[in-house]
């Protein structure tokens, strides 16, 4: 059981905004069936930056033998126990701090965001990443089992995770949404799973959108832009395109 106390510790003196937002979660994981859960840490968040371009994932993947590799190239972290570090129940062991200066190394230096700035180049934008649920899974067969139910609607564990990813947006108002992960997309848009998102085709746009303080918001639906199931050269070109002209005759009007 996480402690209030040590919740408040790993938080820190900065991400003030994020406290709640952080408190939410880890309260989710301790009051959720140990079968929704593999003994990891969930997905903390730091402060994410408002008003950016925010490419959205499914799930934070998670090897113990990835991070290694990447962490082994490192002189702050190379002796970091993996798997006993993101152990959940909270250990005494993990860090904050640490843990996020991980996450930002990972996202200055690991592959899977360099797509991220090839769709940005020369617009002078910056971007931001989210993922839509706080489980670390790489194996996404393993990830559907806990957020779907048997009847293939998404499980209570799932909805909660998205109501603090509704909230997160809301806070960060972002310039433009790119969800990168087909399964992501498919649980953005697709009213029969009653997510708190309500995507809709927007002429005008030429892609989706979304309601978000107020605020009407380009949402552009796709596949991984990475790996084995990523999107083809043409395709990530199209996307390039179209995302560029959103934010330069749309976004920025």
């Amino acid at each position: 059981m996480v402690s209030r106390k040590q919740i408040l510790k790993i938080e820190g003196k900065g991400a003030i905004q994020m406290r709640d937002i952080n408190q939410r979660i880890l309260k989710l994981w301790q009051t959720t069936s140990k079968e929704y859960l593999n003994g990891l840490m969930p997905m903390l968040i730091d402060n994410p930056n408002s008003n950016q371009v925010t490419f959205i994932g499914l799930n934070p993947s998670f090897s113990v033998d990835g991070f290694k590799t990447f962490l082994q190239k490192t002189d702050d972290y190379c002796d970091i126990n993996v798997r006993e570090f993101y152990a959940f129940p909270l250990t005494t062991y993990f860090s904050k701090e640490r843990s996020m200066e991980i996450e930002k190394l990972m996202k200055e230096k690991y592959p899977y965001f360099d797509p991220f700035g090839y769709l940005l180049k020369d617009t002078g934008e910056k971007w931001e990443y989210l993922d839509l649920f706080y489980i670390r899974e790489t194996s996404q067969e393993k990830l559907k089992q806990v957020i779907f139910s048997k009847d293939g609607k998404l499980s209570v564990f799932a909805q909660e995770q998205l109501k603090i990813t509704k909230d997160i947006l809301e806070e960060i108002q972002p310039k433009v949404i790119v969800i990168v992960n087909a399964l992501a997309s498919r649980i953005f848009k697709v009213e029969e799973f009653k997510t708190p998102f309500t995507a809709q085709f927007n002429e005008q746009f030429g892609c989706y959108s979304t309601e978000i303080g107020g605020r009407t918001i380009p949402v552009f639906l796709s596949s991984m832009l990475s790996g084995q199931r990523a999107l083809d050269r043409f395709s990530k070109e199209r996307l390039r395109w179209h995302l560029q002209k959103v934010l330069k005759d749309i976004v920025s009007f």
